[in-house]
């Protein structure tokens, strides 16, 4: 639902992002070759582009990606996008850290709070989601303006961030 990108790396070569094959585009070369068909096609599989007494366009020759191994790729014309798809315990913290300044965030707007009001947050959680809050926590207080994130029992509804029910109060400092 949601992507964050970590870092933008240009890379020139597609190849190191993905296996590039060529495959004949059967509907538009077959008017244009005849009988030649087979000849080109296999030419264009070879990944020769340049078919003696023929013009190939665009349309004709269609290019297939293959991601590399923990590679997703998608390309538009010239222009291959891949995104490393592995996730480290790191980012899965993070990424439960975010979550969860996100609630916050929706929390403070319910409760109609001033957009510069400080807050006290109590939070009850399992161990995983403990973890990250602790690893993030300088962030979490910053982007809530919380001036406290205590870890205690919250009489509060669970809510599911990232598969963890988390308990969180929010509260005027």
């Amino acid at each position: 639902d949601e992507l964050n990108i970590k870092q933008v790396e240009l890379i020139a070569d597609e190849t190191e992002l993905c296996d590039v094959s060529y495959k004949a585009n059967f509907k538009t070369l077959g008017r244009k070759c005849g009988a030649r068909m087979k000849e080109v096609a296999a030419a264009i599989a070879a990944g020769n582009l340049k078919i003696e007494g023929l013009e190939l366009a665009e349309e004709d020759v269609q290019v297939l990606r293959r991601p590399k191994a923990g590679l997703v790729v998608a390309s538009a014309g010239a222009i291959v996008v891949a995104l490393e798809t592995a996730l480290t315990s790191e980012l899965v913290a993070e990424g439960n850290a975010r979550e969860f300044v996100s609630n916050v965030q929706a929390m403070r707007k319910a409760a109609d709070f001033e957009v510069t009001q400080r807050i006290r947050v109590t939070v009850e959680a399992d161990a995983e989601m403990k973890a990250a809050l602790t690893a993030y926590a300088d962030y979490v207080k910053a982007e809530t303006l919380a001036v406290e994130l205590v870890f205690a029992p919250a009489a509060a509804e669970a809510v599911d961030l990232n598969g963890h029910a988390t308990k969180i109060v929010v509260a005027k400092a």
